[in-house]
Formats: structure tokens, C-alpha cells, sequence
């Protein structure tokens, strides 16, 4: 966006940040982490540099890339990333079964995470075409008979 609206020296200016900012990271974290150091030093760098350029974006032209819908995608993944990390923390996965009821129950929190915050219609026509799929499925299927 900031290139397409002729900000070249601001684009160059972030470029040039996040390298020296890379660079800082990369001299705090390796010598104590090694390479995983360095991992978090390029992912902070990036991270770093993306909001900057989302704020830039949004000081200078008011606008922002995401849509309401995609907010609350991200507001129902938190109470399941707690739900998964309280399971883990108190009841430890000990096989393929308790790993399957683990998964089912956090995309339970999930889903009435997302029914909390509100089903948009995009989101209904979304649900209605799985299910119609789902009853396709079911009433084509030839598997077992004969």
C-alpha cells in the first residue's frame, strides 16, 4: 500500500529499520538461544515491522486489511489456545484417544466461541452449504450396500 501511494522513502526507511532491528535482536538472542535465538530474532524483526507498516498505513490513509469476521476468527482461536493449554497443563495426553477427545473439545470452545461473538451471512451460508454437503454425502453414499 505504502508503494503503491508513492511513499518509496518511508518503504525504504522500514526496510532499513527492520534490518537494523534484526541485526540488534540477532546479538541479543543468539549467543544465549543459537539458532533458536535467531529464529526469534527474524520472527520478531518481521512481526515488528508489519505493525509498523499496518500503523503507517492506518495514520496516513485511515484504512486497515481486516475485516470484522476476521477479528472474531481471531477472538475465538484465544479461549481455545487456553482451553488446549489448560488440558495439556492438568490432564496429559497419554495416547491417540485422549488426543482425539483433547481436539474435539477445543474445537467445542472454539465453535461456541465463534457462536458468542456472532454467526455474520457469510458465516450462515458457510454452515448451510457443510451441512447440505454433509446430507449429500450421507443420502449418496453406496459404501455397504449391495
Amino acid at each position: 500500500m505504502l508503494i503503491m501511494t508513492g511513499r518509496s522513502t518511508l518503504t525504504l526507511f522500514n526496510s532499513v529499520l527492520m534490518v537494523g532491528g534484526a541485526l540488534v535482536l540477532d546479538f541479543l538472542f543468539v549467543p544465549r538461544l543459537g539458532l533458536n535465538g535467531a529464529a526469534l530474532a527474524g520472527g520478531l524483526a518481521i512481526a515488528g515491522i508489519n505493525l509498523l507498516r499496518l500503523g503507517q498505513v492506518w495514520w496516513l490513509f485511515r484504512l486497515h486489511p481486516f475485516a470484522r469476521s476476521q477479528i472474531k476468527t481471531v477472538l475465538a482461536a484465544l479461549p481455545a489456545a487456553l482451553a488446549a493449554m489448560a488440558w495439556t497443563r492438568w490432564l496429559p495426553l497419554q495416547g491417540e484417544l485422549d488426543l482425539g477427545v483433547a481436539c474435539a473439545a477445543v474445537c467445542l470452545v472454539y465453535a461456541l466461541a465463534l457462536h458468542r461473538l456472532g454467526f455474520d451471512d457469510a458465516d450462515r451460508l458457510f454452515i448451510r452449504m457443510v451441512l447440505a454437503r454433509g446430507r449429500l454425502g450421507m443420502a449418496g453414499s453406496t459404501v455397504g450396500k449391495s
